[in-house]
């Protein structure tokens, strides 16, 4: 169950880091800080069409990643459930077997008090006899 949830885990930041793989980065601070002088309509529609695709592409990736972590935070939610259970039914085992175990020693116990009740019933009889 260890290996399962370690697989979970590395299976989870694969797909994440996958989905930030193809991420598209543009240095447009860098070239409009290099530009001198000003920016013309074009210059400037075509840096607003590139945010518009970065923009788009990052919607979709953190769309993708919400997705994989939603996925890899279910996953563990139905893991600790699974756990939960096995550690409650393995309690209820554990406080099972120290209560037979329990009653086994009482069982004895009364067994070993009524062979010396006898014994000392006995004894009594024995001094009343030699009594009288």
């Amino acid at each position: 169950m260890l290996l399962y949830f370690g697989y979970l885990f590395a299976n989870r930041e694969s797909c994440a880091q996958q989905a930030f793989k193809d991420a598209i980065i543009i240095p447009i601070g860098d070239n409009l800080a290099r530009k001198e002088g000003k920016l013309t309509a074009a210059i400037k529609l075509q840096y607003i069409e590139d945010i518009s695709l970065i923009t788009t592409q990052l919607s979709k990736n953190e769309c993708t990643f919400s997705h994989v972590l939603n996925k890899a935070a279910r996953d563990i939610k139905a893991f600790l459930q699974w756990a939960n259970i096995l550690f409650i039914l393995f309690i209820l085992l554990l406080a099972s077997l120290f209560a037979f175990r329990m009653m086994d020693s009482l069982s004895a116990s009364e067994k070993v008090l009524k062979v010396t009740i006898i014994e000392l019933n006995d004894a009594n009889k024995e001094l009343e006899h030699f009594l009288t």
